[in-house]
């Protein structure tokens, strides 16, 4: 049986898509639950966005790359992005694998929940 294929070019709502048509190729997918958490709503709004950016690169793995020129093509400072980045590491909503900082290599990331084990069970 064949794996069932990834929506492409889903019509969105209007008020979510800067389309005419509202068709977009890549979108997120994002739970009530991480906005209603503690530790999404103890980040910074820059933060949230950062993590929201790194989500729509990582599209859909858990493990992802987030160079510097992707801080620039969301609009991010590279001081807000350097700064969320460790945040993000320090609230554990991501980990980081490989610092590519001494060597200039894309730094490579993961996914972690911890977040959620330190949130009290609702």
């Amino acid at each position: 049986m064949s794996r069932r294929k990834a929506a492409e070019h889903c019509a969105i709502l209007p008020w979510l898509s800067g389309r005419p048509n509202c068709r977009e190729p890549k979108f997120l997918q994002i739970g009530v639950s991480l906005f209603e958490s503690s530790a999404f709503q103890s980040l910074t709004p820059a933060q949230r966005y950062l993590y929201l950016c790194m989500c729509q690169d990582a599209a859909g793995h858990q493990t992802f790359e987030f160079p510097k020129v992707r801080f620039k093509h969301y609009g991010i400072p590279n001081t807000t992005a350097r700064d969320g980045i460790e945040a993000l590491i320090a609230s554990g909503f991501i980990i980081r694998e490989f610092c590519g900082k001494f060597t200039r290599e894309k730094s490579k990331f993961r996914f972690s929940f911890d977040w959620k084990l330190k949130e009290a069970p609702k």
